[in-house]
């Protein structure tokens, strides 16, 4: 395949149902990393390697409370 080509054993992600699991495994990656890091979001964005303000705004619009 040429590197325009998206590869064949891509699955899609279009679903609503794929896109709702998608979410709920971000939101738990996001929980129990600040769980694993007791809250401090410092060390829980350095942990998933972005930055406070995206962690901040990931939790916001995951939902994710202490």
């Amino acid at each position: 395949p040429s590197k325009l080509e998206p590869a064949a054993a891509a699955p899609s992600s279009s679903s609503p149902a794929s896109a709702a699991r998608a979410h709920d495994r971000e939101r738990d990656r996001l929980r129990q990393t600040l769980e694993r890091h007791h809250w401090k979001r410092d060390d829980a964005a350095r942990d998933l390697g972005m930055s406070r303000t995206t962690l901040w705004r990931k939790m916001r619009e995951l939902g994710v409370e202490r």
